[in-house]
């Protein structure tokens, strides 16, 4: 970044009082703060004799878990696996190629709550299942 734009920041955060810039620097915020401003909030309370306390590692926001299907019948659990929110290259090969699978396996889809899986299938397979009817090569 060029120095301009750097003498820029560091005039924005030198407006700010000693105890805003150590909260922002404890903080660590790297999502609302650049690297950049980190570094002119260094300058600054260098600047200022200020001791700068040893920066946190920056916040990073954990993965949601994968999603899976879980029953519960008669009081058993049963994991049906993993949840799928959209249709998968497999999917469509089978929706294509065994079009009655398809509509079967989009079923079940739907079932499980996979609601855009569930229709991208079933519409697949009753596309090329009508195509293969009308085409009266069964």
């Amino acid at each position: 970044m060029s120095t301009k734009m750097i003498d820029e920041i560091k005039a924005c955060m030198g407006q700010k009082t000693n105890e805003e810039l150590l909260a922002i620097w404890g903080k660590n915020d790297r999502k609302e703060w650049s690297d950049d401003a980190f570094d002119a909030i260094k300058q600054v309370l260098t600047e200022r004799k200020v001791t700068i306390p040893e920066q946190p590692a920056p916040f990073v926001e954990p993965k949601p878990p994968e999603r899976t299907v879980t029953y519960s019948i008669g009081g058993r659990v049963i994991h049906a696996g993993k949840f799928h929110e959209k249709a998968t290259g497999l999917d469509i090969f089978i929706s294509i190629i065994l079009p009655g699978w398809g509509i079967i396996v989009g079923l079940i889809a739907l079932c499980k709550g996979e609601k855009k899986r569930a229709i991208t299938m079933m519409v697949i397979g009753g596309i090329v299942l009508f195509l293969w009817v009308a085409s009266g090569k069964f």
